[in-house]
C-alpha cells in the first residue's frame, strides 16, 4: 500500500502535469540515481521551487517503498523486547517504515497488501504506535518534508492514544492526544488525521460517560471525513453514534426509574 504521504505528493505533482511549474519537464519522474537532499529553507512560497522539493521528498519516498518489505519483516519478526534497540540502526529510520507500522495497528494486517512480509499479532497494542513515533523522531528533515514528518508523529500519538484506552488507561490516552495535537498543528493540515483525533477524543468522552460531547466530537469527525471525501469510515463512526445515543437513552431510562429523595 502506497503511502498516504506518497499518494499526496503524487497528487500534487499530477496537478501540476503539463504546465511551467512541473519540475519533471525534459526528465522522468522518479529518474534520479543518488537520494537528493534539500535544505528547510527550501520549502518557500514559490510553486515551482515547492513542487521541485515535492519531487525529490517523493524519490526518497518511492526509494523507501521499495525496501519496506524486507524492513518490515525484520521488524515484525524481532522479538518484541529486542525492536527498539534494532531501530536505531540507521537503515530503519524511513518514513515509510513507520507508516506501515502505524498501517498495521491501525487496520487488519490482511488489508495492508504488503505482499509476504510476516504480519503477526501483537500481544502489546501500544508496541507499534511506540516504534513508529521512535522512527519519527530521528528522520532527517533534509530528507522529508517537515511537515509530513508533523503528520506522521501526529498520527503516532494518536494510534498510542487508541492503543491505551484499549488497555484500559484513559488518562495516558488523554496524554498521547494532548502531544499529538502539537504535532497537528505544526503539521500540513490533513483533516483525516483531524478526524482521527476527534474520534479518539469522542472515545474517550464516551468512556467517561459524557455522551453529548461525545456525539458532538463524532459529528465533527464525521464532517472532515466528508470533507475529504473519505466515506471508507463513515460506517464505524456512524455505528459509534448509535452506541452513544443507546447509552444516553440507557442513563436518561435509569435516571427516570430512580426513587425521588424525600425531604
Amino acid at each position: 500500500m502506497a503511502s498516504r504521504a506518497l499518494r499526496a505528493l503524487q497528487r500534487l505533482l499530477h496537478e501540476a502535469e503539463g504546465t511551467p511549474a512541473d519540475p519533471r519537464t525534459g526528465r522522468d519522474a522518479f529518474a534520479s540515481t543518488s537520494l537528493e537532499k534539500f535544505a528547510l529553507d527550501d520549502f518557500s512560497l514559490d510553486t515551482g521551487a515547492l513542487l521541485d522539493r515535492l519531487t525529490r521528498a517523493g524519490e526518497v519516498l518511492e526509494r523507501e517503498r521499495q525496501e519496506l518489505g524486507l524492513l518490515l519483516g525484520e521488524i515484525l519478526d524481532t522479538p518484541a523486547a529486542d525492536r527498539q534497540a534494532r531501530l536505531a540502526e540507521p537503515r530503519f529510520a524511513s518514513f515509510s517504515l513507520a507508516d506501515a507500522l502505524l498501517a498495521h495497528s491501525e487496520i487488519q494486517a490482511e488489508d495492508l497488501g504488503m505482499g509476504d512480509a510476516a504480519f503477526i499479532e501483537e500481544a502489546d497494542p501500544t508496541d507499534l504506535p511506540l516504534l513508529a513515533l521512535q522512527i519519527a523522531n530521528r528522520l532527517d528533515l533534509a530528507r522529508h518534508p517537515p511537515a509530513l514528518i508533523e503528520d506522521l508523529k501526529a498520527r503516532a500519538w494518536t494510534a498510542l492514544g487508541d492503543a491505551h484506552l484499549q488497555a484500559g488507561d484513559p488518562g495516558s490516552a488523554e496524554q498521547a492526544l494532548r502531544e499529538g495535537v502539537k504535532n497537528l498543528v505544526r503539521g500540513s493540515g490533513d483533516v483525516l488525521i483531524e478526524a482521527r483525533m476527534l474520534e479518539l477524543e469522542a472515545d474517550l468522552r464516551f468512556d467517561a460517560g459524557s455522551t453529548l460531547e461525545a456525539d458532538a466530537l463524532l459529528r465533527q469527525a464525521i464532517s472532515r471525513l466528508r470533507e475529504a471525501r473519505e466515506t471508507g469510515r463513515l460506517v464505524r463512526l456512524a455505528a459509534k453514534r448509535r452506541r452513544v445515543a443507546e447509552q444516553a437513552q440507557a442513563a436518561r431510562a435509569m435516571s427516570g426509574r430512580l426513587p425521588h429523595s424525600r425531604r
